[in-house]
């Protein structure tokens, strides 16, 4: 069926199929792979078709007024802090980590470092999860999805073939004013059963903003 609204109906369609087919791609051993093919719709359309910018929709195809719920929803959301949001347990954020690694040393996971000089697998590493906003997370995601700046590790932060699949981490750009020098990537660093479980609680999200066929068609008029 022809959704009505792309931006928040694609996401609950592809969590229907999240929750039909995820039984298999663990029997199959492809939970990782198969995350990542719904996360690409999941983030990337809802945050596409409401993109603003200071004289209105930044993409010609959109929904800024057909889901006008979720569109300021967003607006609010998104600075508030991510872990705040969308990670309720404090049991859950040490899964979930945030650094800025410089360029010299992002295309070798095995050398990705801190300022302390750890790697971000490490106990102890810097973690900066919980200062980020919710904007600035799902952007790193949307940005590593769309360009294909994925990173599949061991156990060990290592990107070692053959080895099973512990961390998924998203690599992106800084960009704005997280850091004056432009010669350095922000990464997310994730498992791939807390990223699996973050999906879930965005479609449920985004799902409580919809509104009646009949007001949104008033609206968009």
């Amino acid at each position: 069926m022809i959704p009505e609204r792309f931006s928040t109906e694609i996401p609950q369609r592809m969590r229907s199929l999240l929750d039909a087919l995820e039984p298999i791609a663990r029997q199959q051993d492809l939970l990782t792979s198969f995350t990542l093919m719904a996360a690409m719709p999941i983030l990337i359309i809802p945050l596409e078709r409401i993109a603003k910018n200071k004289v209105g929709p930044r993409n010609e195809i959109n929904d800024v007024k057909k889901a006008r719920n979720f569109s300021s929803a967003w607006t609010e959301v998104k600075f508030k802090k991510f872990t705040n949001e969308f990670l309720p347990s404090r049991e859950e954020r040490p899964r979930w980590r945030y650094l800025i690694i410089p360029k010299t040393q992002i295309d070798n996971p095995i050398s990705w470092r801190d300022s302390l000089g750890r790697h971000p697998i490490q106990p102890g590493a810097i973690n900066e999860i919980e200062t980020q906003d919710v904007e600035n997370i799902l952007t790193v995601m949307r940005n590593a999805l769309a360009h294909g700046s994925i990173v599949f590790l061991d156990e060990k932060g290592e990107e070692k073939p053959k080895r099973k699949v512990t961390f998924i981490a998203f690599v992106s750009r800084v960009q704005g004013q997280e850091r004056s020098s432009v010669d350095s990537f922000r990464v997310l660093i994730v498992d791939e059963e807390s990223f699996l479980t973050f999906l879930k609680r965005w479609t449920e999200w985004i799902s409580k903003f919809e509104m009646p066929s009949s007001l949104s068609r008033r609206i968009a008029a």
